[in-house]
This record gives C-alpha cells, structure tokens and sequence, in this order.
C-alpha cells in the first residue's frame, strides 16, 4: 500500500516509496506540497477527493473510496483511498492516507460486467431455447426461446417437475418417450453429457408437435457432484418436415437416390430407379459406364462438362437436366442433382451421392412456354407493327368522313395497346430472366419512379399524395421494382380515370408496407383474384388484365406479395408487403 502523512495544515509530510511508484514520481513531487494542489485527481474525482478531505480535517470519519487518479507520465489509474485520523490530547494533528492501486481489479470487474453482459444478451436473444436446472432437477432459469419451445412462462415451468413432461414426449419416429429418456434426465443418471436427441414436444394443447435438437451438459463441483444441468433446444421442425416430404415423394417414385463409389467406379440406384427407367437394377449392373451409355448423344459432353466443373470446386452442387432412354426406347428428361461426402487422405474425392428426378413434364411445358414467347415477340410483333403501317397510309393518303375517321383512330388506338402488351410481355420475361440479388431505397425509387411519369401525370391532371416518411429502411429486391411501381401508377392512372392517387410507406416489425390507393374505378373480381394466385386465363384482357398479370409476376419476383382492396377514397388500394433487408 501506498502510504503518506498529512499534517493539520493540510501538508504532505512523510510518503513511503509505494506512494510514489502508484504516481510514477519522486518524492520531492509530494512531500511540503499541500494536499489539495496535488495534480494527480481532475474533474468530479478532484472536487470529491478535496470535499471529502475537508471533512476528515473536521474530525468527521469518512469511508474509503475509490479514485481514478492520473500519473505524472499520464496514466490512469485506479486508487482506493483509506484514512485514518491521528491525535494527541483530542487535538486533531493529521491522517495518514493509505493508498491501495485496485487498478486491475477494476478491469477484472469491467470484463466480468461485460462478460455477464454479452451472456445475457446471448442467454434473451439467441433462438436456440435454453433451460437450466438445480442439482435435483427443478429449472432455475430459462430464456424466451425455452418459453416457446415449452409452451409455459418462466414462473409457470419453474413450478414443474420432470414428470410434468410424462406423455407429452415423442421419439423421432413418433413414438412416445419416456421421461426417463429425456436429455436432462439421462444426465443425471449417467452423470455423462447428453448430445444431438431428437424430442417431439406436444406443447401447448391443440397445437402441432415441435421437434428439436435437444443437448444437455452437467456441471460439477469439486466433490463432482451435479450442481446443475443447461438443456438447449434447437427447433428443426421445418427440417424435419422437409425430411418427412422428400421421403415421401422418395416413396411416391418422384425421387431417386443414387450411390458412386468413385474408387471403384460403381454406380448404385434405390428399387424406385426400376420404375423410373424400365430396367432392371440387375441388368444395367453396377458399372457407371452402362449408365452413361443411357443418356442422349447430344447430352453426354454437357454431363460430363458439368461434373468435371463440380470436381474442380467451380460449382457448389453438380446439377444438371439431361435426356436418358428408357427401357421401352423413349427419351425423357431427368434432373440429376449431388455432391461428394466422402473424401480421402490425399483429400481425393471417394464418395459421391445425389438424386434423379423426372421433370419430362416440366421441360416440355417450358419449350411451350418458349415457343408461345418466341411466337408473341416475332411473330404478332410483326403483324402488330404492319396493321399500324397500314393504318397510318389510310390516315394520311385517304380524305375520309368524320365518322370513319373516328373508326380509324380506335383501329390505331387498340393497335396501339396490343404494342403495348407485346412491350409488357417482353420485359416479364427479361425480368423473370434476370437472377434477383440486391437491396432497394423504397423512397429513393418512388421518387425516381414519381419523376420519371410526371409529364404524363401533370398531363392528365392526377394529384399525387405522398404522406410517407423520407426515411425508412431498405428492401430486397433488383431493377425491376422500377417497373413495378410506374406500371401500378400508370396502370391506374390510364384505366380506372382517376383524379387522386394517395402513397404511402410504413416500416413494420416484419416487413415494409407500401400503399397505393386512388378514387377511380374498381377492379372487378376476377381482376382481383389474380392477386390471390389464380392462374391468368386472358379473359380479363379488356380491363387491362395482362398489366396486372405482370404486376403479380413481378411483385413475386422480388419476395412481394400484393394484396388488394378497396380503398377509402373511393378506388382501388394495394397493399405491397417488401421484404426487408438483414
């Protein structure tokens, strides 16, 4: 400890050598120097150190403390201050000051705060739900995530014992657990970590069965006995889920698993591949050769492209659509999908496994899909295009009566609209064309969009309402929530006569909601349900129905969704729900 003696006049009198070390000084720098023209305390430190000082020179008894006192090299420092009055005959004749460097002391308690701090934030926050229990089993503390996983509040599930759980356990293959098989239950039994279980949680009533990854780990005290046991649960339900949905298209013949041991080179497929294909297991055999001498001339060098590109790291899976011949001679279209598993010493790939899926239907559906864009672009592209040549040469070469002159301007005008509806198509299918990646300012492009259609707006003298913030948070979505947003407006703007169009931005908890309303016409039924997935037929063409096909593609192109209602000032609203960025 550092220690020095001040005398009833408030002079340092006698320091040890430990006080001048704490202060990085000599002791010339302190003794005769009256204590309160001591440089080493500033701001509140220094104006409670001399009150306090004023005090003890009273005769008052006054607690230790703790300063941050700064050295003579300017370092800071931490010092708990003791003091202890001297007399003789009841006159006051100084204190000593005992000075003790608590420095590290103070950062071993800074870290442990911010420690205990970072636990807690990860103990509320994490979703990984968290269950401690005392060393008779009872639950001592729990974290939100436990609360949803257990169905019941912290104080509900500290009022319950293990045997709560009786019946309301389930095994990964669905048949009930006892609750002596519970994770935590097992822990303490065998005094030995619980890892990785799979438990079905029937929890709360009515409700679908959870399913979790459940992990318990015992702590001991020095005599090793348990002192407590933390249970985390993991929700794989979705997982599990998912799981139970592949095996049953597996079993429904829509999936086949296939097996390369690419030491050997050969080649397994489950029994579902005999249904698939025609053959056999036992006639095609093992050899990978027999396999690829199945699949299409003009597809060979494109699978063999692809695997090569997996096996040198270009890809992430090895995935490709190729033609094989079944048994009966007939040429379909299979995805093949893997990836290696297994490696060896030399990190040389062993084991490959993957998948194989008919998608006959879904390619030649493409190639339809294909065909009938390829036939709108060029083709009625073309034919549209020389209709409005012709059109024009009567209007400009032909002295007609008002009357067929008025025909001929409606002639022009659906001409007119049925280019515009080869344009819409045309951008749905670059859009749909176009990897969707990025993040948007909702009101950034509002305002470009705003921009963009003003001279068309200010001309058929619509007034837009824009009572949205200027700031909000960003969305998820690519270029094409620029076309979204000018053909919602333009698309109302042109077809249901408004005058008043109203916008307006909402940042929620989940998601960004934008609104659009106005007071022209509505939408009639069918119309509207094109925005709850109904598949386009074309019979709504005359109240712009490919417009808003296009508007539902697009918007779900971008993560969207589109609801759509009636609004309150007389019109059409739609709400657009964009997903926010992380």
């Amino acid at each position: 400890d550092g220690v020095a003696f001040v005398d009833s006049e408030g002079i340092i009198r006698e320091v040890n050598q430990k006080a001048c070390d704490f202060l990085e000084c000599n002791r010339e720098d302190l003794v005769g120097v009256p204590l309160i023209e001591q440089p080493f305390y500033s701001g509140e430190d220094r104006e409670d150190f001399l009150e306090r000082a004023e005090r003890v020179f009273q005769g008052e008894s006054v607690p230790s403390t703790t300063y941050e006192v700064e050295t003579k090299e300017g370092e800071k420092r931490h010092i708990e201050m003791n003091n202890s009055i001297i007399k003789k005959d009841d006159d006051f004749k100084g204190l000593v000051l005992i000075a003790r460097d608590v420095t590290e002391r103070k950062k071993s308690e800074k870290k442990l705060r911010e420690s205990e701090r970072r636990y807690r934030e990860l103990f509320e926050s994490t979703n990984v739900g968290i269950v401690v229990h005392g060393s008779e089993g009872e639950i001592i503390s729990v974290n939100p995530a436990a609360e949803d996983v257990l169905g019941l509040e912290e104080k509900e599930l500290k009022e319950k014992s293990l045997d709560y759980w009786r019946g309301k356990l389930y095994r990964e293959n669905g048949e009930p657990m006892n609750v002596s098989d519970f994770p935590v239950s097992k822990v303490y039994d065998s005094k030995q970590p619980d890892e990785e279980t799979v438990v079905g949680f029937s929890l709360p009533k009515g409700k679908e069965t959870k399913w979790y990854i459940t992990s318990a780990v015992p702590h001991f005290n020095d005599k090793g006995e348990i002192v407590r046991v933390t249970t985390f649960f993991k929700d794989i339900t979705e997982r599990k889920k998912a799981s139970e949905r592949l095996e049953m298209a597996m079993s429904a013949g829509e999936i086949v698993f296939w097996d390369w041991d690419m030491v050997e080179d050969k080649l397994n497929f489950d029994e579902r591949w005999e249904e698939m294909i025609g053959y056999d297991i036992d006639e095609l055999g093992e050899d990978r050769s027999i396999w690829k001498d199945l699949i299409h001339p003009e597809d060979i060098k494109m699978v063999e492209k692809e695997l090569e590109r997996y096996l040198k790291g270009e890809t992430r899976i090895y995935e490709t659509i190729s033609r094989m011949k079944t048994k009966d001679g007939k040429w379909r279209y299979f995805l093949d999908a893997g990836k290696v598993v297994e490696w060896d010493e030399n990190d040389n790939p062993k084991r490959f496994i993957g998948i194989l899926r008919d998608v006959t239907d879904q390619m030649k559906a493409e190639e339809r899909k294909n065909f009938l864009h390829t036939l709108l672009k060029q083709d009625l592209g073309s034919k549209s295009q020389t209709i409005r040549g012709y059109l024009q040469l009567l209007e400009e070469e032909l002295d007609l009566p008002e009357k067929h002159r008025e025909y001929l301007k409606k002639a022009k005008k659906a001409s007119g609209e049925a280019d515009e509806i080869l344009g819409l198509a045309k951008k749905l299918e670059e859009v749909e064309k176009t990897e969707w990646v990025g993040e948007k300012n909702i009101v950034k492009v509002l305002e470009q969009v705003l921009d963009d259609i003003s001279n068309f707006v200010e001309r058929k003298g619509v007034e837009i309402e824009k009572p949205h913030p200027e700031k909000i948070g960003k969305v998820k979505g690519d270029y094409s929530l620029n076309m979204f947003l000018s053909q919602i407006l333009l698309s109302r703007i042109q077809l249901s006569q408004c005058d008043t169009i109203r916008i307006d931005v909402r940042e929620r908890k989940e998601d960004i909601l934008l609104k659009i309303e106005d007071n022209g016409k509505k939408l009639p039924e069918d119309i509207k349900n094109l925005f709850i997935g109904e598949s386009y037929t074309g019979e709504t063409t005359g109240v712009g129905g490919v417009r808003y096909y296009m508007l539902r593609e697009i918007a779900r192109h971008n993560n969207a969704n589109i609801e759509v209602k009636d609004s309150d000032i007389g019109g059409v609203r739609f709400d657009v729900h964009l997903k926010k960025t992380e």
